[in-house]
């Protein structure tokens, strides 16, 4: 979707930008700007820099910028998280707070997943009852190091899983649109395959991380599912190690 000042407020992540000090102007920037981008332009308006060349005006903008893209980090994410742990957020007129309900934040070190809610139950055998605790919203610094998703994909992510923690929290199912997250999955993202433990390629050159050997892969018994939906010996699949 093309964004221009008279939509802009309609933006997925309108809201997460302008307390990042985006004025409007910059956040139809940034939606014009390459997602490899993004990232950048998100570390210059932060610390107050506008290097960038932006013009007003009521078509899409696009940004001029010939510095060094900067990706996400842990130390960059964490106001954001910090942030969403302690916001209310109203879902069929209650209001939810993570930090006041007793979930916690954590870094994990997954490899297939950006982010995850965990918690652990207790039922009790007299009441039926299941008494929740250990509550926990995780995202992955491995996957913030070595994928290349840009600060909205890790905004995204994090309501996803405060979706998941008031369903939780409610003990039935929600809209995660409800929270302002968009529903589909997070992990459909290109991955740096020379940072993980092996590499998977395929004749015509497709490559993919892998994370543990695969005796699959090894045995000839797995082909390259961009090349053929079903399997196909002509596009079988290698793996690498790189370290």
């Amino acid at each position: 979707m093309n964004y221009t000042l008279s939509n802009i407020s309609t933006a997925p992540s309108y809201d997460a930008l302008i307390r990042n000090g985006f004025n409007d102007i910059e956040v139809v920037a940034f939606y014009g700007t390459a997602k490899e981008d993004r990232g950048e332009m998100l570390r210059q308006i932060k610390i107050g820099l506008r290097k960038s060349t932006i013009i007003a005006i009521e078509t899409p903008i696009k940004v001029i910028n010939n510095d060094v893209t900067q990706m996400c980090t842990v130390n960059s994410l964490a106001p954001m998280v910090a942030e969403h742990m302690s916001k209310d957020f109203v879902y069929r007129g209650r209001t939810f707070n993570m930090k006041a309900m007793g979930w916690t934040f954590e870094w994990s070190n997954k490899k297939h997943a950006f982010g995850t809610c965990v918690r652990s139950g207790r039922r009790n055998r007299f009441t039926g009852e299941t008494t929740i605790y250990n509550k926990r919203i995780q995202l992955s610094k491995w996957l913030v190091a070595n994928s290349e998703s840009t600060f909205e994909e890790w905004v995204d992510t994090m309501l996803h899983e405060i979706a998941h923690a008031i369903d939780v929290e409610i003990r039935g199912t929600s809209d995660h649109t409800d929270v302002g997250a968009r529903p589909e999955r997070t992990t459909d993202v290109e991955i740096n395959s020379n940072n993980s433990k092996y590499s998977i390629t395929c004749p015509n050159g497709h490559k993919s991380a892998g994370h543990k050997y695969s005796n699959i892969i090894a045995e000839g018994r797995r082909s390259c599912n961009k090349c053929s939906g079903t399997f196909d010996r002509r596009y079988l699949l290698t793996q690498i190690k790189n370290y």
